[in-house]
């Protein structure tokens, strides 16, 4: 009896620790907690969304200083001692990363001020870029790169930022702090591209060389590029598109108003040799460019149970208004402005449980009005989960707020989640909705919504969290 209790005693320690990282917004998967055992396809979420989470919350305020230290702003699970990617064999790392500047820095921010991120993998430096501040908030700010040849083992994934310019009372307010990193095997390619400068016009123009690909098996390949726009003609943007052997589409082209960060995919890439390259043109004009970094991670079309990339798109023009639709998403609340669902479509059904790698794109054509938006995906499975007792789960997949630009934008966005079923498909949502009456948000307002689009990758998983 004895042996009994000590053993339940210990399984209630386990079970409780992993409530524990759960309960603070980090969803790291594992093939085993004990004794610590990674995956081929390592997996890691880690999302601040209340104040009282550990190590870090929702609401952190980080401010200048002029010894010009970091703050960390994301990491791991405190319980696991910040360890959010654990590997079981070599593996390349696709690493996206957000946060949204909050509605309190209206008051504390010093507007076109230099803010620095860095993304770090254990100590090392993967991801360093220097953006201004500018008003008005909230906004959400995304980040990504890939990381190449990570060794198997256990790693700390975590994201930092510092203010470089004062004054000391200069400061920001963050929120839903955002990472997440999806591994694949190390065979399976990668390709990195940067160039310091480059003027574009309404001509296409080449962002970087020629980039060899060899695909030793058809590929699903995901794209991650950032571009910094240093100057602009008034109402100048940049349109943005990947070619695949020389080929450009327009379809698939992206619109960036302003500096961020391009998510993007290719699917089915055959198997042989092929050429990649990033182009982009202005709607008209010039745009002077700097600092451009674009990067590629191939994962396998079909192996074991990774689930081929599916995508949705519609470019049918569509007007959202507050009036909204008269079915509301069930997994995002209407308060402060009403939904507009902008696509919807089913996943081919797979069994078994996987980590989830979304990327999406919502063309803003044009804005009357001000104020802000929120964009989010929402996921329904089509069959009840065997560990939900009988219930059909629902869950949302991503939420991002930007402001509304009067000239029209695109917003490129990721999406993730941990351990989802797939059996019988699952039913994906796009929505966006104008904020009113929140923040000082206006009423009214009206949005053109051109093409959108939403892709799904699919990884196996084991369902075990690490405790």
């Amino acid at each position: 009896m004895r042996t009994t209790l000590a053993l339940f005693a210990v399984l209630l320690l386990a079970a409780g620790a992993s409530a524990a990282c759960l309960d603070n917004g980090h969803y790291t998967m594992v093939a085993s907690p004990s004794p610590l055992t990674g995956t081929d396809y390592p997996y890691t979420e880690d999302l601040a969304s209340r104040p009282d989470q550990l190590p870090i919350g929702d609401g952190l305020v980080v401010a200048y200083h002029d010894d010009l230290r970091w703050t960390k702003v994301q990491s791991g699970c405190a319980d696991s001692g910040e360890r959010n990617v654990i590997a079981s064999t070599d593996v390349n790392l696709l690493l996206r990363a957000s946060f949204d500047l909050a509605y309190a820095s209206r008051d504390t921010a010093v507007d076109g001020t230099r803010y620095e991120v860095q993304l770090r993998l254990d100590d090392a430096v993967v991801l360093d870029e220097v953006h201004p501040l500018a008003a008005p908030y909230p906004r959400s700010q995304r980040f990504g790169t890939v990381v190449r040849n990570v060794a198997a083992g256990v790693h700390r994934y975590s994201m930092w930022l510092r203010l470089l310019d004062g004054p000391d009372t200069n400061r920001v307010t963050l929120g839903l702090q955002w990472i997440t990193a999806q591994g694949v095997p190390r065979m399976y390619p990668t390709l990195h591209a940067s160039r310091d400068a480059q003027r574009v016009t309404e001509t296409w123009t080449p962002l970087t060389d020629e980039l060899p690909l060899a695909a030793l098996q058809a590929l699903d390949l995901a794209f991650v590029s950032s571009i910094d726009v240093a100057r602009a003609d008034d109402d100048a943007k940049l349109v943005v598109a990947w070619s695949v052997d020389r080929r450009r589409i327009d379809g698939r082209a992206l619109t960036l108003a302003a500096t961020g960060t391009l998510f993007d995919q290719r699917p089915r890439v055959t198997r042989g040799i092929h050429t990649l390259r990033l182009w982009a043109r202005t709607t008209h004009g010039t745009i002077d460019l700097a600092d451009i970094r674009a990067n590629a991670i191939a994962f396998p079309l079909v192996r074991g149970r990774v689930v081929p990339l599916m995508e949705a798109r519609d470019a049918t023009p569509l007007e959202v208004t507050g009036l909204g639709d008269a079915v509301q998403p069930e997994t995002m609340v209407p308060i402060c402005g009403r939904w507009t669902k902008l696509l919807d479509f089913d996943t081919r059904p797979s069994d078994g449980d996987f980590s989830w790698l979304l990327h999406g794109y919502v063309e803003l054509s044009r804005a009357i009005g001000n104020g802000y938006i929120q964009i989010g995906i929402q996921a329904i499975r089509s069959q009840a989960d065997p560990d939900s007792h009988g219930n059909i789960e629902r869950t949302d997949m991503g939420i991002l707020q930007a402001q509304v630009e009067p000239g029209g934008t695109g917003v490129s966005f990721y999406g993730d989640c941990s351990a989802w079923g797939n059996s019988g498909g699952t039913h994906m949502s796009l929505w966006i909705r104008l904020i009113e009456g929140c923040n000082d948000a206006p009423f009214g307002g009206t949005l053109s919504v051109g093409t959108r689009w939403v892709a799904i990758k699919l990884f196996p998983s084991s369902n075990i969290h690490i405790p």
